[in-house]
């Protein structure tokens, strides 16, 4: 499924590449600032349900599940509004950070025109996490696989035949998030399981702090290609993450310590062979997101950006001393997160469930 949702990522930013080049930087810069301020916040705020909801399921107390949901999309949709005020006076902000004016003016009208997806992306990753802590997943596998090529082919007509350029790039991430939302919708309904029932801001981070280096143009267009691959590459140990995740917290919910354990390592195990350590997926299925966030938090921002900015501005390497700084982050997070997994006391984690 990851990868699948990549691929919308991806297809919008060659699409912008077709229009022209400071439509690619424009864009590229309105991508990484509306997950700085919009994306990661609102899939930091739903992180919290997943670990509830998993326990919740496991604890087989469907009426919390359901109560968990209706919080989410509450909290999520007043947060859209609040990112939303910042997202139509952005220009300001990205010039006082010393952006291209012209990129900036760009980069603002990508973002208003991706507030509808905003929105929709909220409701989306609620009902996503509703029905994953219950072990359904071929609704949101039906709908994602046909997105691809829906968000290509509305990219193409809406580009081609109606013109609208940058704008129309924008609007139909919302389309297509409009269909992942009905066919979701559809289901619960006619399943009538309601009955029943923060990776951070680093990699965008760096988009501003290419934006200000010598050659911004070249800089930011050769960050958003690299951008691209680690994605892709991210998805995998993501994926294993996604699907874990629940496994663990439902088996905490169900006082079964044994198998919660055995789950995370045979994870450990699998994210080991892929060379990619995905163990905050533990974190989060036993319900201990504000741990994952320090060390998140400590990992990229306290340890990670200082070397960054370090190597990039005063060593004048770069665009390469920022990339060396994002490594040096990732180190520091597997080491903590594979010392906190070793650790772990999963008799006190079934006995403290709080569910």
């Amino acid at each position: 499924m990851g990868l699948i949702t990549y691929g919308k990522s991806a297809i919008s930013t060659y699409f912008l590449g077709k229009l022209s080049k400071e439509a690619l930087v424009g864009g590229s810069l309105a991508i990484g600032v509306a997950n700085i301020t919009g994306y990661s916040i609102i899939s930091s705020l739903a992180t919290s349900m997943d670990g509830i909801s998993s326990q919740a399921c496991g604890a087989q107390q469907w009426t919390l599940i359901g109560q968990t949901l209706q919080c989410s999309i509450m909290i999520l949709t007043l947060t859209c509004i609040t990112i939303s005020i910042l997202w139509l006076n952005i220009e300001p902000v990205l010039l006082f950070c010393g952006q291209n004016p012209t990129i900036s003016s760009i980069a603002t009208t990508y973002l208003g025109f991706s507030l509808p997806d905003l929105i929709f992306t909220s409701l989306i990753i609620s009902f996503k996490i509703f029905l994953r802590t219950q072990d359904v997943t071929l609704p949101f596998m039906f709908s994602a696989t046909l997105a691809p090529f829906l968000h290509a082919i509305i990219n193409n007509v809406v580009i081609h035949t109606f013109g609208l350029g940058i704008q129309g790039v924008a609007l139909v991430g919302s389309f297509t998030n409009i269909k992942f939302l009905i066919i979701l919708l559809l289901y619960l309904w006619f399943s009538r399981n309601c009955s029943n029932s923060w990776q951070g801001w680093w990699y965008e981070l760096l988009v501003l702090f290419s934006g200000v280096l010598p050659n911004a143009t070249k800089t930011i267009a050769t960050y958003g290609i690299i951008i691209q691959a680690t994605s892709l590459i991210y998805n995998f140990p993501y994926a294993l993450s996604l699907a874990v995740s629940p496994k663990v917290g439902n088996e905490l919910g169900a006082n079964r310590s044994d198998k919660a354990k055995a789950s995370s390592f045979y994870a450990l195990l699998c994210a080991f062979i892929t060379t990619i350590v995905a163990t905050i997926l533990t974190v989060n299925g036993s319900a201990r997101p504000t741990l994952g966030a320090k060390i998140n938090l400590v990992s990229f921002y306290v340890v990670g950006l200082p070397v960054a900015l370090l190597m990039s501005f005063v060593f004048d390497l770069g665009l390469l001393g920022l990339l060396l700084g994002l490594l040096l982050a990732q180190i520091v997070r597997a080491s903590v997160m594979t010392i906190v997994l070793a650790r772990t006391n999963w008799g006190a984690s079934t006995e403290g469930k709080g569910v």
